[in-house]
């Protein structure tokens, strides 16, 4: 996962729907929702419409947050060509990511049971959720969030609020 901030919330509430267009070169790009609410959906992007392969990343939405659910940092990009669409170029976004020599304070989340940060990597989270399953969460410096597979929506909610408040805390102690 990565996650995506965005600078400008209000027009985001407002001006987010289904989009789909092509740029002069032949690509193509589009973002479409699976709910009313706009918090969930998938943005979709080909570097040649009409002979290329057809990429694609689902993402959830929370506030100016987006969590893109890939494994390439670099996806975010595609999430900026269709903001700056959509929203015109005053509209920033940036990866949210863990500084470099991350000072990690304790979180209030009474999940994390053990953290080992490494200052250059990022910081190894153990999270005990309500299955008293462990989990293992990896916050890297460069923006990636692993985590193990799960369609359980609900520790997947858990998972993204505890990636937020980490990083968030780690970013106030620089």
């Amino acid at each position: 996962m990565v996650i995506v901030k965005v600078n400008d919330i209000v027009n985001v509430e407002k001006n987010l729907k289904d989009i789909m267009f092509m740029d002069d070169n032949d690509h193509f790009y589009a973002m479409n929702f699976f709910d009313e609410s706009n918090s969930m959906g998938e943005i979709q992007w080909s570097n040649s419409f009409r002979y290329g392969k057809m990429n694609m990343v689902n993402f959830i939405r929370k506030s100016n947050y987006f969590y893109l659910f890939t494994s390439s940092v670099q996806n975010y990009k595609y999430l900026g060509k269709v903001l700056d669409k959509l929203l015109g170029s005053n509209v920033t976004i940036e990866v949210f990511r863990l500084p470099l020599n991350c000072k990690y304070k304790e979180s209030l989340s009474q999940e994390i049971t053990s953290v080992d940060v490494d200052p250059f990597f990022g910081i190894k989270a153990k999270l005990e959720l309500a299955d008293n399953n462990p989990i293992l969460l990896k916050i890297y410096t460069n923006g990636l969030i692993t985590y193990p597979i799960t369609t359980d929506k609900t520790k997947v909610d858990k998972l993204l609020e505890i990636s937020t408040d980490i990083i968030e805390k780690c970013n106030q102690n620089v």
